[in-house]
């Protein structure tokens, strides 16, 4: 049976281990400080549980849609010219749509956009460049054409820095902290051991 590990909002408990384990981030105080989450963060990636950050909120929207606008992540951080981001969406586009697009801060895709390539069964992805850093501050995924109804399915979508792309999701750290001041002091909030990961369950998230 899987063992449950504590990663403590301060101090990060040392002795977690990947295999095996359910990690739960814990706050006395029901928040938690920036230093606090990079310092979860690098634990979760030491542990091998995550590659890279999520620098998208509401990451996990699971749901089908017949909607063109599949997804729309505000990001968790400013974005500047030149800077590479790459996306991967687990779900499933609809039978008559023929591809899907992400764009960088709304609008035609001139601040910077890339066709998301399905690279296995349920997963898609792309690389984008930024080019300009005016617009709405989020990123935009649409399931292309507009006119064609079928449809497509988003379990979650993780967005990170650079070229190379993540097979596992986490929520974006500041997603998690939210989570926990919701829940006032002495929440915690169970996070699945991604090495286990499928795309069927996409990280799925539970509260206690």
């Amino acid at each position: 049976m899987s063992t449950e590990r504590t990663i403590d909002a301060t101090k990060v408990n040392p002795s977690a281990t990947a295999e095996g384990d359910a990690f739960v981030m814990t706050s006395a105080g029901g928040s938690l400080k920036k230093c606090d989450i990079d310092a979860v963060t690098a634990r979760l990636k030491e542990l091998g549980v995550v590659s890279g950050r999520n620098i998208v909120k509401d990451s996990h929207p699971d749901k089908e849609t017949t909607e063109y606008t599949l997804a729309l992540l505000e990001y968790t951080e400013e974005l500047a010219v030149g800077d590479i981001i790459t996306i991967t969406l687990f779900g499933e586009l609809g039978s008559q749509k023929e591809h899907l697009q992400a764009i960088h801060n709304g609008g035609d895709g001139a601040r910077g956009a890339t066709r998301l390539s399905k690279i296995s069964d349920g997963i898609y992805r792309g690389t984008l460049t930024v080019h300009a850093t005016d617009g709405d501050g989020a990123l935009h995924i649409y399931a292309v054409p507009n006119a064609v109804t079928s449809a497509s399915k988003v379990k979650c979508v993780m967005v990170e820095r650079g070229k190379t792309g993540s097979l596992m999701w986490t929520p974006a750290p500041e997603d998690v902290a939210d989570l926990l001041a919701n829940r006032g002091g002495g929440g915690k909030i169970h996070i699945p051991n991604l090495l286990h990961f499928s795309p069927a369950i996409c990280g799925e998230r539970s509260a206690a």
